[in-house]
Formats: structure tokens, C-alpha cells, sequence
């Protein structure tokens, strides 16, 4: 059985990027993880991640906050992709991963 991302919780997210180090913040002053359901959509910039070299590129780690998880529609997958430029302007994009979101019994923050 594959989990989803239950609302009401506060999950943390791990992207495992290869091919690419965005830990040096002086290389790669921009870096922004879009999670988007159906309408809802919101940005978690470079200071909201904590980014750790890898052997293949590097790994991105952020939470989701209760509030944001009760903003999910139920039974729609969220979508998670990550966007960088470098300090000479280059932008690049990850290939968007993908969730289903479940429903907790009772909403509301705990």
C-alpha cells in the first residue's frame, strides 16, 4: 500500500535530485519547490529547505505545515516540482513528483 499525504498533518518531503549540487547558496542563490492540487499552490523558497549534498547531486528536505495540508483537495494528487537559477541566470526544473492526498476523520488543526 503506498501512503499519501494525510491533511491535517504536517509531512516532511525529501527530493532527491541527481546530477546537480544546489547546496552552495553563493552557486545557486534561488532555489523554489512549487506544490500545487487542483487550485491550490504555494512556493517554499531556499531559506524553508534544508539542502544536503549528495554523492549523485543533492537531497531537499521541507515540512508541509498543518495549515497548508488542510488547504489540499482530497482524492487529487499534489504535484512538487523544483526550480533553480544560478548566479549567472541558468534555470533549471526537476521532473514533477507526484502524491495522493488522504482524508483524516476529523479536519482541523491539532
Amino acid at each position: 500500500m503506498v501512503q499519501g499525504i494525510y491533511r491535517g498533518t504536517t509531512p516532511s518531503i525529501t527530493l532527491n535530485i541527481t546530477g546537480v549540487d544546489l547546496s552552495d547558496a553563493a552557486v545557486w542563490p534561488t532555489v523554489i519547490v512549487t506544490v500545487e492540487n487542483g487550485r491550490n499552490s504555494f512556493d517554499v523558497e531556499r531559506d524553508g529547505l534544508t539542502i544536503a549534498s549528495t554523492d549523485a547531486g543533492c537531497a531537499l528536505t521541507f515540512a508541509l505545515t498543518q495549515a497548508q495540508t488542510l488547504t489540499l483537495s482530497v482524492m487529487r494528487p499534489i504535484y512538487v516540482q523544483l526550480r533553480a537559477k544560478d548566479v549567472d541566470g541558468d534555470a533549471i526544473a526537476s521532473p514533477m513528483a507526484s502524491v495522493e492526498v488522504e482524508d483524516v476523520i476529523k479536519g482541523g488543526e491539532i
